[in-house]
């Protein structure tokens, strides 16, 4: 069994493949180094470079709607540990196969590992597929009419014989994988410079990774420390570079179980007949069975973008080579567009915004200021305006533009006043209203039901004050919303 473990020293990227007999493959068992492997031959540990490469259909079958194929070799990782799996295409090398199913390119859109054996999950083009499932049914059609079809070609359902013809097709094709190199590089880079950024917060903070994952943006490790200074990241950052920057090689070999030597970085018990353990030059060895670039220059900058908490420990973003390129790109004109809005250099950009944002707070603190002076003219007005009214009148008013804090305070005060039941409303950006019953006569509650009723919102509080109000903008005017509450005030009374 050969197991690659860990590029962390956690199970981040272990994955492990049982070496089995070679009864179910037959003649496919490959001989490697006087070792015997069935299965897929995982031809991307020793050609990680390589774009191309040629090799033949073990296996072809539909599962659960995906057309999943097995190569006799394969340049494509699979998904685990972490990282994502490669994708390309597999361009059919038999003229007849490929006007079979008219086209002769499969895409590998995901590669998974299941034993020995990696399983590419493949899709031929939408007139590919079209033409053979014509084809076939063409071919059931006129053996129905000469009564020669078979059981086997006709149970199911109308798709299946020509899917089932289509694996039988693919079984035995010769065939050349084409990974996504722009993606296999990006992938190359990444990992790699997770071993080394790994290792050098091992070095220098003792600072264990336990944790991996490499997504399609950016790469986090977890890291078993309680926090992590912006000093002691910078440090880790330099010494992660400075191993780049001298361009280091970057090998692979393989142990016998027990024969592991102590160095290399493992959590967990390993129980393996061989283990693939990843080398930095001397700086770095870590059992691990993804694809790294063959030496540090290639992983280009290793930069950390963010620190945060996560699980009790600390968990670092960071991005490397290309990745990092595009994000300093992106963040530098960001930066550019910002400085030429305000009017300055770049560097004076951090204080210009800070000078900016506290005029902000000043300016919303006299509009809030303001606001509160202007509301408590407009509830003196309304004492005034209600206390001339006919007596136990109710008090319905709309007030655009109020918050339902202001809405609040304003028929609270109101009512409590003139000791007449009140409402105060707004329809923007949504319907709210507010009724007020300084001696709860109606019952607040029982208005606001009423309207909730009427106007299909929701409402609630207490007998002296309560809230309702709508999800959505009311189809209403304001005379409607008006006549809407008068109703629900005089039914509330009647009750």
């Amino acid at each position: 069994m050969l197991v690659p473990v860990c590029c962390s020293g956690s199970v981040a990227c272990g994955r492990a493949w049982q070496q089995r007999s070679s009864d179910s493959l037959g003649d496919s068992a490959i001989a490697k180094e006087g070792r015997m492997m069935t299965g897929t031959k995982r031809v991307y540990w020793d050609l990680p470079f390589d774009k191309a490469y040629s090799t033949q259909v073990l296996s072809a079958e539909f599962k659960d709607g995906q057309l999943q194929v097995v190569l006799k070799e394969t340049i494509f990782h699979p998904e685990g540990g972490g990282q994502p799996s490669d994708t390309g295409v597999l361009r059919l090398q038999d003229q007849s196969i490929q006007e079979r199913l008219g086209g002769g390119e499969l895409a590998v859109s995901k590669v998974l590992e299941e034993g020995d054996k990696i399983l590419h999950f493949v899709s031929l083009s939408p007139t590919a597929l079209a033409a053979s499932l014509t084809e076939t049914a063409e071919t059931t059609r006129t053996a129905d009419r000469e009564g020669t079809t078979g059981t086997a070609d006709t149970e199911g359902t109308a798709g299946t014989p020509a899917r089932e013809e289509v694996a039988a097709l693919l079984r035995g094709a010769n065939v050349t994988c084409e990974i996504d190199w722009d993606l296999r590089f990006d992938l190359m880079q990444q990992h790699t410079g997770q071993h080394i950024l790994s290792r050098a917060f091992e070095e220098l903070l003792d600072a264990k990774t336990v944790g991996f994952h490499l997504s399609e943006e950016y790469v986090t490790i977890d890291l078993a420390i309680p926090s992590l200074s912006e000093e002691d990241a910078a440090r880790v950052e330099d010494r992660a570079n400075e191993i780049v920057f001298r361009s280091i090689p970057v090998f692979a070999k393989e142990y016998e179980a027990g024969k592991l030597p102590e160095e290399i970085r493992t959590r967990l018990p390993i129980s393996a007949e061989n283990i693939r353990v990843v080398y930095v030059g001397d700086f770095d060895a870590c059992a691990c069975g993804g694809t790294h670039v063959t030496s540090t220059g290639q992983v280009g900058l290793i930069k950390i973008n963010q620190i945060d908490r996560a699980h009790g420990g600390v968990r670092v973003v960071f991005r490397c080579g290309n990745r990092a390129l595009r994000d300093y790109r992106q963040k530098e004109r960001f930066l550019s567009e910002t400085a030429k809005i305000l009017s300055q250099s770049w560097t004076s950009v951090p204080a210009a915004v800070t000078g900016l944002t506290d005029k902000v707070v000043s300016l919303e603190k006299s509009l809030e200021d303001a606001r509160k002076a202007l509301l408590e003219q407009e509830i003196a007005g309304m004492i005034r305006e209600a206390a001339g009214a006919a007596a136990h009148e109710a008090l319905v008013k709309h007030l655009p533009g109020k918050s339902v804090e202001e809405l609040r305070m304003a028929v609270k005060r109101v009512s409590e006043a003139v000791k007449v039941p009140a409402v105060f409303f707004t329809l923007e950006p949504r319907f709210q209203a507010i009724v007020a019953s300084s001696d709860s006569k109606p019952d607040a509650r029982t208005v606001t039901a009423r309207i909730a009723s009427l106007v299909g919102a929701r409402g609630g509080g207490t007998p002296q004050l309560a809230q309702v109000g709508s999800k959505e903008p009311l189809e209403m005017d304001e005379n409607e919303v008006k006549q809407v509450i008068l109703e629900a005030l005089q039914d509330a009374l009647n009750h």
